[in-house]
């Protein structure tokens, strides 16, 4: 069996993973299901930075993409390889969407409003996550950052392009 069968933990295609957290990224609340999939306890869940649920493997320069999004007060949309307390892993097509102070004019919250990714992009992503995750170990973020941003003018898209053309809609 491979390591990435092995490993990986279905996520039910019924159900919705919601969680909200400040703009620094401070889980505040998560629903049931999220639990039950990340294997956390709400209790474990709040006051930690939502970033400690990617999986060990994920590359830093994608996730940075989507937050830099959040502060630019832009929604986006991201798929995610999260990781379990038990370290085995899922894929998560997530939306992130923002409420803004009318006042203040910044981003106070985020919420997160995930489910199952659609199994065609998480074979094609998982090859191009692997590709930028190792240029970060080697050669570091900003090598990674190159990388991707020449991918994305080689294809003609933008962030939120690559990711929509892989979301179930």
């Amino acid at each position: 069996m491979s390591e990435l069968i092995k490993k990986e933990i279905p996520v039910d295609g019924f159900e919705t993973i919601m969680c909200k957290f400040d703009v620094a990224g401070v889980i505040e609340y998560a629903n049931d299901y999220f639990m039950t999939l990340s294997e956390y306890s709400l209790y474990e869940l709040m006051g930690k930075k939502i970033n400690f649920l990617y999986n060990e493997n994920m590359p830093r320069v994608i996730t940075e993409y989507a937050w830099n999004k959040i502060l630019n007060k832009e929604k986006t949309n991201i798929i995610l390889k999260c990781q379990t307390k038990s370290k085995k892993f899922y894929w998560l097509e997530v939306k992130l969407d923002l409420l803004i102070n009318p006042e203040t004019r910044k981003v106070e919250n985020v919420f997160f409003y995930g489910k199952a990714a659609n199994r065609n992009a998480i074979l094609e992503l998982d090859i191009f996550y692997t590709k930028l995750y190792e240029m970060e170990q080697e050669k570091g973020l900003l090598f990674s950052k190159q990388y991707l941003e020449n991918y994305l003018e080689e294809q003609h898209l933008n962030y939120n392009d690559f990711m929509n053309k892989y979301l179930r809609g």
